[in-house]
């Protein structure tokens, strides 16, 4: 019993310095997560309202930190508002050419402000088309706000 037990010792030491020297190694990881900026179109809710959403992304380089901002044109019972939304996010790579991401927002239309949370998912599809999905969470009790859309990687 105690020789099996030394080795399996000696096998969990040498698997662990195996683990340890290829996790350090840069060469050997697949690059992961989504690079570069991109801006699109798509659909967004809010409550009662819905409309049109212009969205955009651009990383800082060598962080994983990007800027974010978007354009809402929603119309609900007739009227209808501009919003605009800054954001600061924090983008995790979960998969080839994936990120989720989650941060700060601003949002400033018709003469109000409100600020909250982001979060949301973006991937490529092909060379230069990104598909992405936010959720928007105001700090001051308004909607909770999801828009999905399309863009173009640059």
């Amino acid at each position: 019993m105690a020789r099996f037990l030394k080795s399996v010792a000696i096998c969990a030491a040498v698997c662990s310095l195996a683990a340890v020297f290829g996790a350090t190694s840069a060469n050997a990881a697949p690059k992961q997560g989504l690079e570069g900026a991109y801006i699109g179109g798509g659909f967004a809710t809010s409550n009662d309202s819905t409309g049109l959403v212009i969205n955009g992304r651009y990383p800082f380089s060598g962080v994983p930190i990007s800027i974010r901002g978007g354009v809402q044109i929603n119309s609900a019972g007739g009227f209808s508002a501009t919003v605009i939304n800054p954001s600061v996010t924090y983008d995790l790579p979960v998969a080839k050419d994936t990120n989720v991401y989650f941060g700060a927002q601003a949002a400033f239309g018709q003469g109000n402000s409100a600020f909250g949370l982001k979060g949301g998912a973006e991937t490529a599809i092909g060379k230069s088309s990104v598909i992405y999905g936010d959720l928007d969470v105001p700090f001051n009790g308004g909607g909770v706000g999801l828009s999905v859309g399309l863009a173009h990687l640059f």
